[in-house]
Formats: structure tokens, C-alpha cells, sequence
């Protein structure tokens, strides 16, 4: 699938940038839900 998308693999760095985005993006996710569930 490589040759024919032409993609290529990533490094650990790139995985571990992912990550933390993801982890910081379901954080802001989180206290926003719990702030708006304390007004109501």
C-alpha cells in the first residue's frame, strides 16, 4: 500500500507529538464538559 499511496513510515517523534495533542485535545474536552455540567 506504500508503493501505491506513496506514503512512507513515521517516527517515533511524530507518534509521540500525535499523542500528546490527543491527550491534551481530550483534557480540554474533559474540564469543558465538567464546567458546563456544573452550570446547569
Amino acid at each position: 500500500m506504500n508503493a501505491i499511496f506513496g506514503t512512507a513510515r513515521i517516527g517515533a517523534e511524530v507518534w509521540l507529538r500525535s499523542l500528546a495533542f490527543a491527550v491534551a485535545a481530550s483534557l480540554v474536552v474533559a474540564v469543558d464538559k465538567r464546567l458546563r455540567r456544573g452550570r446547569a
